[in-house]
C-alpha cells in the first residue's frame, strides 16, 4: 500500500442515502487500497445520510465528511470535492451510480502510471433504468498528438458525461474547476483532453443511473439554476460556452497565445454549431436536402480532416 499513489475519490451527494450507501459499498470495495474518501454533502435535509456516513467512517478510516451549511448548488459541491482531494490521481463518484467490478480503480490507476501523457482514463458506462440494461455510454479515445485536435474530435463525439466518471492525473488538471453553465462537464472535459491524452479501457464498466446527470437540458438548466434559453437553444449555447471557454481559460489554456485561440476557437464552436445544430435542422426541413448536407460534409472533410464531420 505504501507504494501506491494516492488516490481520491470524491461523492458529491444530496439527500440519495440508499445512492449514497452503494456507492460508498462499492468504493471502500475496490481492491485497490490507498484511497481518500469523500463525501461532500450538499445539506442533505435526510438525517438518514450523515447516518449512513457515520455508519461508514467507523468501518473505514479513509472516508472523510463534509457537509455545507446551506445547499450550495451541484457544480460548487463537484468542485470542493476536488479541492479537498490530496492524491495524485482523482476520481468522482455518483451517488447514484455503482462500480460492481473490484478491479476498476486499480485497473484505471494501472493505466495512468503506464501512461504519463494520458490525463484520464475511463471504462464503459453502462445506463439501466429500474435494473435493466438501455445502453452503453459514447466510448472516448483521444489518442492525437495535436491537443487542439484533441479538445475538437471530444466536442464532436461527446453525447453524455460518462467520461467525466474516469480517473484523471490530477497534474495535467491542475487549477482547472467546472463552470455552472450548460455543459460545464464538457467544458471541464476538454481542458483535460487539451494537456493530455484520453484512454479508454473496454474491458471495465460501471453502471450509471438514467434520470440523474442524464437529464434533459431542460431539467439540466433548471437544476443549475441558468436561464431557459439553455434548455431551448442548447447547442447554440454549448458552442458559445465552448468559444469564450477556449479563449478566456487561462488556467488551461493559457501556455497558447490568444490569437492561435480566438483562432480555434471559432472552428471549435462553429463545427459544434454546425453539426449538432444547423445540420439536423437543415436536413430536417426536406428530405431532399440530405444530399447537399453530404455535399457540405464532403468539403469539411476535406477542410478539417475526420473531425470536421
Amino acid at each position: 500500500m505504501k507504494n501506491l499513489p494516492l488516490i481520491s475519490v470524491g461523492i458529491p451527494t444530496y439527500n440519495r442515502p440508499s445512492g449514497l450507501r452503494r456507492v460508498l459499498e462499492c468504493i471502500t470495495g475496490q481492491d485497490y487500497e490507498n484511497l481518500q474518501i469523500i463525501v461532500a454533502d450538499n445539506c442533505s435535509d435526510k438525517e438518514e445520510v450523515r447516518q449512513i456516513v457515520c455508519e461508514f467512517i467507523k468501518k473505514d478510516k479513509r472516508i472523510r465528511y463534509y457537509r455545507h451549511a446551506r445547499n450550495m448548488g451541484p457544480v460548487y459541491n463537484f468542485n470542493f470535492a476536488l479541492q479537498k482531494s490530496c492524491g495524485d490521481y482523482f476520481m468522482w463518484a455518483g451517488d447514484d451510480d455503482e462500480w460492481p467490478e473490484k478491479n476498476y480503480i486499480s485497473k484505471c490507476a494501472g493505466f495512468l502510471s503506464d501512461n504519463a501523457g494520458h490525463s484520464l482514463v475511463c471504462g464503459v458506462a453502462k445506463y439501466y433504468e429500474n435494473e435493466i440494461y438501455l445502453r452503453a455510454g459514447v466510448k472516448i479515445e483521444l489518442e492525437s498528438v495535436d491537443p487542439f485536435q484533441r479538445v475538437l474530435e471530444y466536442y464532436l463525439c461527446v453525447e453524455d458525461n460518462s467520461t467525466f466518471y474516469g480517473l484523471f492525473n490530477k497534474s495535467k488538471i491542475a487549477g482547472a474547476f467546472m463552470k455552472n453553465i450548460l455543459a460545464g462537464d464538457w467544458l471541464f472535459l476538454a481542458g483535460a483532453a487539451f494537456n493530455g491524452r484520453i484512454g479508454l479501457l473496454s474491458d471495465i464498466s460501471f453502471k450509471r443511473k438514467c434520470g440523474g446527470a442524464t437529464a434533459s437540458f431542460e431539467k439540466i438548466s433548471k437544476t443549475l439554476g441558468i436561464s431557459s434559453a439553455n434548455s431551448r437553444f442548447p447547442y447554440f449555447m454549448i458552442a458559445l460556452n465552448a468559444f469564450s471557454d477556449i479563449v478566456f481559460n487561462d488556467a488551461v489554456y493559457g501556455k497558447i497565445n490568444l490569437s492561435a485561440r480566438l483562432f480555434t476557437a471559432l472552428k471549435i464552436s462553429g463545427l459544434i454549431f454546425y453539426k449538432r445544430a444547423f445540420m439536423p435542422w437543415f436536413t430536417n426541413q426536406n428530405p431532399m436536402l440530405v444530399n447537399s448536407a453530404v455535399y457540405i460534409k464532403k468539403i469539411l472533410k476535406s477542410l478539417f480532416g475526420k473531425a470536421g464531420v
